[in-house]
């Protein structure tokens, strides 16, 4: 899997990481989220209990609010996160 397929394929991302790092993939995907926050530098607002997020979670909620704010802007966020 290329760097381009990881959105598209989260759960097998996922499933890769935590096959090679064991439990150090949670390191990964907690900086993978710092990252990602600070790129797309939006809140989950419509997520009451958005700290318990999943890592799959946490991505699809990212990419609804990504989707929700280029409608409103009508523009690219982030090119080819969708």
């Amino acid at each position: 899997m290329n760097k381009q397929q990881i959105p598209h394929r989260i759960d097998e991302y996922v499933t890769a990481i935590e096959n090679m790092f064991g439990t150090g993939a949670k390191i990964i995907q907690i900086q993978t989220m710092k990252n990602l926050y600070i790129k797309v530098r939006c809140q989950i607002k419509k997520y009451t209990n958005h700290k318990n997020l999943t890592f799959t979670e946490y991505i699809s909620t990212m990419k609804l609010e990504k989707e929700q704010r280029e409608i409103k802007n009508k523009q690219p966020l982030i090119k080819g996160f969708n």
